[in-house]
């Protein structure tokens, strides 16, 4: 079934006011972003995997929407701002608060993906190296020690590169600031496809010992023969912040 001209499961992930109300081509609101990276979307799987750019939001509803967001920023506490962070070596897990986990054994890799308080990791090993991404909100790294590079994704940002034994790797990044009410009933939604869909998934229960404050976080990871796809969605209730990331990680072919 198509809705304005796209699969209708492109759309449900987004409240039903952003389907109402927003004029976008593509995928939309919170979906459109992941297509830009131009792999197979986690979720409805139709972008070209070669476009490699991340569009801007467009239309008179975002553009309403972005303005309101610029006057609650001064009124909200924001989550601090997302890192991607780059490691040539493992990572011990005792340097992370992991929240949940999960391993990907393939002939040509394994992978250790967790949800970390306020992010994720994802170490990629195979024969030749290994590469491991971080995604988080935290002030400084937890260990500078085989150390790659540390790249700020405020807003949207899109990276690429080859890492040890000739990984290929990238990522597009978004983050976007809602209103309270939007930002509820995409939460909803989210965690609603997450346990349809059997994700990975961490509530963040906030309290004193916190960094991040309460949110949740989601990974949608698709194993591949010669690559893996991880595709995540960070949720922070406090500020009303939505964080999400689609990386690949391809295995060198011969």
């Amino acid at each position: 079934m198509l809705y304005n001209g796209v699969p209708r499961d492109c759309c449900m992930l987004i409240p039903s006011i952003r389907r109402r109300e927003a004029s976008l081509s593509g995928c939309h609101g919170l979906l459109r972003g992941f297509h830009g990276l131009g792999v197979r979307c986690a979720i409805c799987r139709t972008a070209d995997r070669r476009q490699l750019s991340m569009p801007a939001f467009t239309g008179n509803y975002e553009e309403s929407r972005l303005k309101q967001q610029m006057g609650n920023r001064t009124k909200q506490r924001r989550a601090g701002a997302l890192t991607l962070l780059l490691y040539q070596r493992p990572l011990h897990p005792e340097l992370f608060k992991i929240l949940a986990a999960e391993k990907v054994n393939r002939r040509t890799y394994d992978a250790d993906v967790w949800l970390i308080e306020g992010g994720h990791v994802v170490s990629f090993t195979t024969a030749e190296g290994m590469l491991a991404e971080v995604i988080t909100t935290g002030p400084e790294p937890a260990t500078d020690r085989g150390l790659i590079q540390s790249i700020s994704c405020r807003g949207e940002k899109y990276h690429e590169m080859t890492g040890p034994g000739g990984i290929k790797y990238m990522i597009s990044t978004q983050e976007e600031q809602l209103s309270p009410n939007l930002y509820e009933a995409t939460r909803q939604e989210i965690a609603a496809y997450a346990a349809k869909r059997e994700l990975l998934t961490a509530e963040i229960p906030g309290g004193p010992d916190s960094q991040t404050g309460p949110g949740l976080s989601v990974l949608d990871i698709e194993r591949c023969s010669h690559e893996l796809r991880v595709q995540s969605f960070h949720l922070f209730d406090d500020s009303q912040m939505v964080i999400k990331t689609q990386a690949i990680m391809e295995v060198p072919r011969a």
